[in-house]
């Protein structure tokens, strides 16, 4: 419970912090800022976890190459979101990413969702 109260907190100072932040700083720059400060403690921990011997493969790049995309594109987005918007509209839109997450899981994997995956994707985004 601790861990998860500290996350939830520091998550909130986040969007807090990239919306005071937005007035000053174009959302590129800064996602890019971000990147490259979290860069040094990714690859101490993969030389740490010896990870680039065991998991680094062509099919791995792609999908991280993939992901890091999705993952700049977002970023720029909400960002963008948090700039033009009150944090108290922009940060709910996030309560409702299972459901789509639901089906990205089935249309890519073909993990049909459960009744229980869907009722708790619907509690989960009615709060």
């Amino acid at each position: 419970p601790l861990l998860a109260a500290g996350a939830s907190v520091s998550n909130a100072a986040t969007d807090l912090f990239r919306k005071r932040l937005s007035r000053d700083i174009d959302p590129v720059v800064a996602i890019a800022v971000r990147g490259l400060l979290q860069l040094p403690f990714l690859i101490l921990f993969a030389i740490y976890e010896d990870a680039f011997s065991t998991v680094v493969t062509s099919r791995f790049a792609l999908i991280a190459f993939v992901n890091g995309a999705i993952n700049t594109v977002t970023s720029i987005l909400y960002f963008e979101a948090l700039k033009h918007s009150p944090v108290s509209l922009t940060v709910p839109f996030l309560s409702l990413t299972p459901l789509p997450l639901l089906l990205f899981g089935w249309v890519t994997f073909g993990e049909e969702p459960s009744a229980k995956g869907v009722a708790g994707g619907v509690m989960v985004t009615a709060g």
